[in-house]
This record gives structure tokens, C-alpha cells and sequence, in this order.
């Protein structure tokens, strides 16, 4: 609990005391309201779990490619795992579960994985497949997803356990589509931030990326004014479509 408040009081650092006094109250409320609904419903467990492997396969993502592209940072420091333990922030998954059980929409993170950009062999084409392949990660798992529901919809067989299945693989579609929607946003330090950087100059990339470190509370903003929604809106919606046409869901 001491180093979850520790986190806590570092991503609110640029926050007034009784910003910081809200979200603390949000938090312990939240974390409340989840452990009685793990008693009410035992899949809150496993939507939890996913939660936290989507993330995880979102970044080993990053460090895969760029390990194929030449860095071994990644790979040096074990991050090419799928361990959640080596990936998450603990902060990054309960501050996002908080909400969600308050019912505000939210979206978690995880430790970012390492990647030495000197040590790509092609450039900026390797920058881009880097930054690409969370996102790509998350439509594929969406697109699993929904080939096993479309699987699990078509059968005639009814049985209870077919049907939690079907509303887990619901989940995770869900799940991952916003995920791939959230991280292609050209905020600070998303992969949409680093896929503009491409298009940038050195003076305006030095400028942009200033950004980053305001990054969590412009998210935290935009997620409280419901500004995220209006944007991630349309991107969720094109990128359904295109996963609909793709397994004719």
C-alpha cells in the first residue's frame, strides 16, 4: 500500500491539494467498490486478469519489434516476457479500475518498455513499426476475439459456461479496440505521440515531446470533461468496422 501512494503522489505531483484529496478519496472508494463486486460476481477476476494481459501483450509488442529491428534493450532487461509482474504499474491498472467501477470511463497503462532508438538498423521505418505494434497487437487480440464469439454465437448448444465465455470474449474484443484506440491518440507519451514525431522537425519533435510529462494529467482532463469520449468515439467505431469486415461478425 506505501508504494502504491508513493505512485499515487508522484503522477499528482502537478496537482492542487484538494485535487489530490478527490482522487485519494476516488481511489479508496473505488478499490471498495471492486473487492464487493469480486464477491458479487467471480468474473470480475478474470476481466481484471485480461485486463492486465492486454496491456502486457501491448508491450512486450514494443520490445519484440524492436528486438527484430536491432535493440536488445528490451530483451536485456527481461521485458520480453509475458509475466504481468514485469510489466505492470500498479497504479497504471487500480486507478483505471477505480473509475471504472464509479462508472467513469478510464483506460490503464503499464511500465513502458525500454527502447534504445540508436540501436534500430532502419530509422524511422523501425520507429514506426515500434511505435505501431501495441496497437496492432490489440486489433489482432480484438479480432481473436471476435472469431471466437462469432464461434460461440452460431453453435445451438446452450450450456452456462459456453455463455461466460461468449461474454468474456465479448470483453476482450471490447477491451482491445479501445485499448488500439486510445494509444493511436498523439498525446504525450502514447504511440500516436511518437508515430507524429515521424512527421516532425527536430524543433518542433523537441517542443512536442515536452509535452510528455503533462501527458497523465491532460489524459486525467480529458477523461473527466468526457473529451475522450468524443474523440475516441469515431476511432473506435472505424476501427470495428474494419475488424467487422474482416471476420464478418
Amino acid at each position: 500500500m506505501k508504494k502504491i501512494l508513493e505512485k499515487l503522489k508522484f503522477y499528482t505531483r502537478n496537482f492542487s491539494p484538494l485535487s489530490k484529496l478527490i482522487l485519494l478519496l476516488v481511489f479508496f472508494y473505488g478499490s471498495y467498490k471492486f473487492v464487493s463486486s469480486i464477491k458479487e460476481n467471480k468474473l470480475v477476476v478474470f476481466y481484471v486478469l485480461i485486463f492486465m494481459m492486454s496491456i502486457v501483450f501491448h508491450e512486450v509488442a514494443h520490445g519484440f519489434v524492436a528486438y527484430l529491428n536491432g535493440d536488445n534493450t528490451a530483451k536485456n532487461m527481461g521485458r520480453l516476457t509475458l509475466n504481468p509482474l514485469k510489466h505492470v504499474d500498479i497504479v497504471g491498472i487500480l486507478l483505471p479500475l477505480t473509475l471504472v467501477f464509479l462508472g467513469i470511463p478510464a483506460i490503464g497503462w503499464a511500465k513502458p518498455v525500454p527502447v534504445n532508438y540508436r540501436n534500430l538498423k532502419n530509422g524511422k521505418i523501425s520507429i514506426f513499426f515500434v511505435a505501431i505494434a501495441g496497437i496492432a497487437t490489440n486489433l489482432i487480440l480484438a479480432i481473436i476475439a471476435a472469431l471466437v464469439y462469432k464461434i460461440l454465437f452460431t453453435t445451438s448448444y446452450f450450456d452456462r459456461y459456453l455463455f461466460e465465455i461468449r461474454e468474456i470474449a465479448s470483453y476482450v474484443f471490447s477491451l482491445n479496440v479501445l485499448l488500439a484506440s486510445f494509444n493511436i491518440l498523439p498525446i504525450p507519451p502514447l504511440d500516436g505521440s511518437k508515430i507524429l514525431t515521424l512527421f516532425l522537425n527536430k524543433k518542433y519533435e523537441y517542443k512536442y515531446l515536452i509535452l510528455e510529462k503533462y501527458g497523465f494529467l491532460i489524459i486525467l482532463i480529458l477523461i473527466w470533461t468526457n473529451i475522450l469520449n468524443i474523440i475516441l468515439n469515431p476511432i473506435h467505431y472505424f476501427f470495428v468496422r474494419i475488424i467487422k469486415l474482416i471476420t464478418g461478425v
